[in-house]
C-alpha cells in the first residue's frame, strides 16, 4: 500500500469510528437460515468489524472520499466486489439493528461455502 494510501485509510477509520450513527430504515423480515441473493457489485468483508467501518465511512464521509476508500480496501482484498449477478447465499447471523448479515455463498465456483459479512441492503430474497 502506498503512504498516501495508508493514510488515507487510517484518517477514515479514525473519523469514522468517532461518527455518530445514523438512524436508518427498519430491515426487511429477514431470519437466520434464509436464502437469498446479494446484489450484482455488492461490497463483501469477511469479518463483521470491517464491514462497520465500511458503512461509518459510506455514512459521514462525501462520495470522493467514500470512492477512495473503497478502492484501498479492494486493492488490499480487505473488502471483495463481485460482478457475476445476484449470488445466492444463505443467512447465518443477522443483527437488523447494525443492518448486518453473515451469509454463506451457495453459487457454485471458488468461493463455494465461503461465509461472508454484507450490507443487509443488498441482501433480497427473489433475483
Amino acid at each position: 500500500m502506498r503512504a498516501w494510501q495508508a493514510l488515507v485509510a487510517a484518517s477514515l477509520l479514525c473519523a469514522a469510528a468517532h461518527a455518530e450513527p445514523r438512524l436508518g430504515a427498519k430491515a426487511a423480515e429477514i431470519h437466520e437460515g434464509d436464502t437469498g441473493y446479494i446484489a450484482d457489485n455488492s461490497i463483501w468483508f469477511t469479518n463483521e468489524p470491517d464491514l462497520a467501518v465500511w458503512k461509518r465511512v459510506r455514512q459521514v464521509f462525501a462520495p470522493k472520499d467514500v470512492e477512495a476508500y473503497q478502492e484501498i480496501i479492494l486493492s488490499t482484498r480487505q473488502a471483495w466486489q463481485f460482478i457475476a449477478g445476484p449470488l445466492s447465499v444463505k443467512v447465518l447471523t443477522y443483527y437488523p439493528e447494525q443492518h448486518a448479515m453473515e451469509v454463506k455463498m451457495l453459487g457454485k465456483g471458488r468461493f463455494e461455502g465461503t461465509d461472508w459479512w454484507v450490507d443487509d441492503k443488498d441482501f433480497s430474497k427473489e433475483k
